[in-house]
């Protein structure tokens, strides 16, 4: 099935949410990425990625976000040589 890669420091991101509310009502999976408490995504992804952190404290999340960002990136450029 489809699988959802929800990033979102503070969880609540209403675009991110409605994504991963359509993904779980099509049968697909969601793998959240997420900082802060985790906010409604953490309720929703069946894996969690979490950075915990205090609620406004982006940059610890934001750069776990940039590190997944890069490895993810890299495997793709591998995939399509």
């Amino acid at each position: 099935g489809d699988k959802l890669l929800a990033i979102s420091a503070s969880g609540n991101s209403p675009n991110i949410v409605a994504a991963a509310e359509w993904v779980k009502q099509q049968g697909g999976k969601v793998i959240g990425f997420l900082g802060f408490s985790g906010g409604k995504l953490k309720e929703i992804s069946d894996i969690i990625l979490h950075v915990k952190s205090e609620p406004g404290e982006y940059g610890p999340v934001e750069d776990a976000h940039l590190v997944l960002n890069h490895i993810l990136a890299h495997w793709f450029q591998c995939k399509l040589k």
